[in-house]
């Protein structure tokens, strides 16, 4: 009698065990889908959302490139300016890159690692 209720729990444990992974194994690619949604709807945003700042920043820059060409008397001058401009930005941006990288790493890291 013993044997037989040790045979029927070790049945439903087994049972029991099974039930568990399969649970938990929907349960991760649920939260996968979950966290890769999130990360591609918001990449998406980011990407459309640079795209518009570089067609404004772009036509801003020519704007402001005539408008000093013709304060300067020379188109050239006006564009060497603007892109001269950009060009310390550029450099500027270089040096503090590491600065930039760190608290976007961290950004990153909490929203993937607080979601699992």
């Amino acid at each position: 009698m013993a044997l037989e209720n040790t045979k029927k729990d070790l049945i439903e444990a087994e049972a029991a065990i099974r039930s568990y992974l399969a649970q938990s194994e929907e349960y991760i690619k649920l939260r996968v889908f979950k966290i890769l949604t999130r990360f591609f709807t918001a990449g998406l945003q980011s990407i459309l959302m640079g795209l518009a700042l570089v067609i404004s920043l772009l036509f801003l820059s020519f704007g402001i490139s005539l408008a000093l060409g013709e304060a300067l008397d020379s188109y050239s001058l006006g564009f060497i300016v603007v892109g001269g401009f950009y060009g310390m930005v550029t450099i500027l941006i270089y040096i503090v890159k590491k600065r930039i990288n760190k608290p976007v790493i961290k950004k990153l890291s909490a929203l993937y690692f607080d979601e699992l």
